[in-house]
């Protein structure tokens, strides 16, 4: 709700072009530049002057910008994410730094400079308030009620994060929230995350992890082809019977030092090719590792039938590190592997709350989708429920 979402899409797509083509870009220019230094080793000269050496070099510099930058708008997005997530389930319209401080294991002022650069290109409908030297984020959304779905009583804001219904004891309860001009709800509904990991893995988890892992075996592979050609070479680079019988082949070398030349040039594209591929090794092995770790906290979430996680509880995920665990979840949820969950300050104490989904633009007691509401008060087509506070869909 407070992300670009479009946007943010149409961004993705642009950091993967920025990124292979500025590993492409540097790695092809460093081969040339150290094949021009191998060629003509020793006549710096004609090295230096080469033609391809000025453009090798301004590539390096345009391949290393797409690479900082897609990683930059990569980690921004991140952010993004992130920082809606605490947003959505806010119902005070309000969230201090402190609060984000907290959650996110960041200093207040990183967090300050954070929300300034994500505001303009990645997020919307909040503002940054400075009000008699108080810093806060104020939401550009309205909490209508909160009620408590088992007996219907109406809850306070305050009651609400609670967890549990102060009249019936139930923990199924869900807060309405009009946002330019939209419906969607706020539900705690435990009991679908009880013995139900998938609940709280990320969107598509598993098949994440299965095109993670294929390409990671695709990327090692390669890697292997190109150290083994790499070593092959270098064995046959001063085999007097292997350049013979090259000579003598009916190719066009006049000498052994020709066939050598030409050998070392292969080599090289084939040691910076694999170069190239080995960035991209920890890179996938990072993201397979984090789909896991947010696989093992979604079994782990499923075996409490409680709406918080306290400190202590966390702590088992990292052998009773609590922060690290912490660490664990806001990355995992950064990256979109985790959802159903957050990290969120109540009474004073860091929790995460568990089984509260985000409902946008649907039913909250049977989740159809709200389309033709003409007034506040909607009638639901399917379960004939009465919804209150539903604005026009159609604006």
């Amino acid at each position: 709700m407070y992300l670009r979402e479009y946007f943010i899409q149409f961004l993705k797509i642009k950091n993967i072009i920025f990124l292979v083509v500025g590993i492409f870009l540097v790695s092809m220019s460093v081969a040339i530049m150290t094949e021009l230094t191998v060629y003509y080793f020793g006549d710096w000269n004609t090295i230096v002057n080469a033609k391809a050496m000025p453009e090798s070099i301004r590539f390096i510099y345009i391949g290393t910008i797409l690479i900082i930058l897609s990683r930059i708008s990569r980690k921004l997005i991140n952010d993004a994410g992130f920082y809606s997530s605490c947003f959505e389930v806010s119902l005070s319209g309000y969230v201090t730094y402190d609060e984000l401080s907290e959650v996110s294991g960041k200093p207040i002022t990183l967090v300050w400079i954070n929300l300034l650069i994500v505001r303009p290109l990645y997020m919307k409908k909040f503002s940054l308030r400075n009000v008699n030297g108080n810093r806060f984020i104020e939401l550009h959304s309205k909490t209508c009620e909160c009620e408590c779905h088992s007996c219907g009583a109406h809850i306070e804001k305050r009651v609400y994060f609670e967890g549990s219904c102060p009249y019936c004891g139930s923990s199924d309860l869900f807060a309405k929230v009009i946002s330019d001009n939209k419906f969607y709800s706020i539900s705690t509904q435990q009991r679908s995350g009880i013995n139900n990991p998938i609940f709280y893995a990320g969107k598509n988890l598993n098949a994440k992890m299965i095109g993670i892992s294929i390409a990671l075996i695709i990327v090692i592979a390669l890697e292997f082809i190109f150290v083994c050609f790499c070593i092959d070479s270098l064995s046959k680079i001063n085999d007097r019977a292997y350049l013979t019988k090259v000579l003598l082949s009916g190719k066009s070398y006049s000498s052994f030092e020709l066939i050598q030349k030409e050998m070392m040039n292969t080599i090289i594209f084939a040691a910076f090719s694999a170069t190239a591929l080995g960035c991209a090794i920890p890179l996938l092995g990072s993201r397979l590792a984090s789909a896991l770790r947010a696989k093992r906290y979604a079994a782990y979430f499923s075996r409490f039938p409680s709406p918080f996680l306290y400190p202590q509880d966390l702590a088992k995920l990292e052998r009773g590190s609590f922060k690290r665990a912490l660490k664990g979840v806001v990355k995992a949820l950064r990256e979109r592997y985790l959802r159903n969950c957050s990290p969120e300050k109540q009474s004073g104490e860091l929790k995460v709350s568990l089984a509260k989904q985000v409902i946008k633009d649907s039913c909250p007691y049977c989740g159809a989708p709200i389309v033709g509401a003409v007034s506040e008060n909607h009638t639901c087509y399917y379960c004939r429920r009465v919804i209150m506070g539903v604005i026009d869909k159609q604006n």
